[in-house]
């Protein structure tokens, strides 16, 4: 399945480009970009959950095992663009949850020795 891994097949013109890959980050970035695609699960016990995870997103891209390749290219398009604008908003809350902002240094000093070094006043 390497052989095939994370390679951009030729396009037509006017037509979107496609994506294979076995996986997860150049199916999310290709998907992100509005590519169509295929990814082969490679081990079964680890990549088909993390490629079904896009898939359920609204990646468009079909997964499939290696005895099941398409004769042509699969052209369904990547994540549309509400889908990447609500996953966008979904992971930006998520970690504003987990990071949240640092307060602010409006009026703060730092003292070093009994001198001030920075006032933010």
């Amino acid at each position: 399945m390497e052989a095939i891994a994370d390679t951009p097949t030729t396009r037509g013109a006017g037509q979107a480009p496609t994506g294979r890959s076995t996986r997860f980050h150049p199916h999310l970035v290709a998907a992100a970009i509005g590519a169509s695609g295929l990814t082969l699960a490679g081990r079964s016990d680890y990549y088909p959950t993390k490629h079904r995870s896009l898939i359920e997103a609204g990646s468009n891209w079909h997964m499939l095992n290696a005895a099941d390749l398409p004769e042509t290219p699969v052209r369904d398009g990547g994540f549309t663009v509400e889908a990447v604008s609500m996953n966008r908003r979904i992971k930006r809350a998520l970690a504003a949850r987990i990071y949240p902002t640092a307060p602010t240094t409006a009026g703060a000093r730092i003292r070093r020795a009994g001198r001030i070094l920075w006032s933010g006043a």
